[in-house]
């Protein structure tokens, strides 16, 4: 299986899962933020550098999973 790792953002704030934070843990501090967050899918191990332009990760074939309020999608 490739590496990935989930990446998502606010007008605040982005954060990833990490070996400590895994999706669930990062939607609840998403959620904790109290705003409207981007949720995305990144094929790179995580740790890896990359450029982040409007909230969004730019790597190639990142998928955009969609936008979340409070671990609901909206």
């Amino acid at each position: 299986m490739k590496p990935f790792h989930f990446f998502a953002a606010n007008v605040h704030t982005w954060a990833t899962t990490d070996d400590s934070r895994d999706l669930h843990a990062l939607m609840k501090f998403m959620d904790k933020q109290g705003d409207v967050y981007s949720l995305w899918y990144v094929p790179l191990a995580q740790g890896s550098s990359y450029k982040i332009t409007a909230n969004q990760p730019v790597v190639k074939d990142a998928v955009y999973l969609g936008h979340y309020l409070k671990g609901k999608r909206s």
